[in-house]
C-alpha cells in the first residue's frame, strides 16, 4: 500500500513539474510575441518620423 502511494506522490510530482514547464514555456512565448510587436510599432513610428521630416524639409525648401 506504501508502494502504491509513493508511486501516486512521483506521478503527482512529475505532473506538477510539466505543468511549471509549459507555464513558463507559455509565458515566454507570450514575451516574445510582445517584443515582436513593441518592435513593429517602433519601426512605424520611426517611419512615421521619418516622413514627417521629409515633408517638413520639402516644405521649408519651398517656402524659401
Amino acid at each position: 500500500m506504501q508502494t502504491h502511494m509513493l508511486d501516486l506522490i512521483a506521478e503527482l510530482e512529475i505532473r506538477l513539474v510539466n505543468t511549471v514547464e509549459r507555464l513558463n514555456e507559455a509565458e515566454l512565448k507570450r514575451y516574445y510575441a510582445e517584443v515582436l510587436e513593441f518592435e513593429e510599432r517602433v519601426e512605424r513610428l520611426h517611419d512615421t518620423l521619418a516622413f514627417v521630416a521629409d515633408r517638413i524639409a520639402v516644405e521649408g525648401v519651398a517656402s524659401r
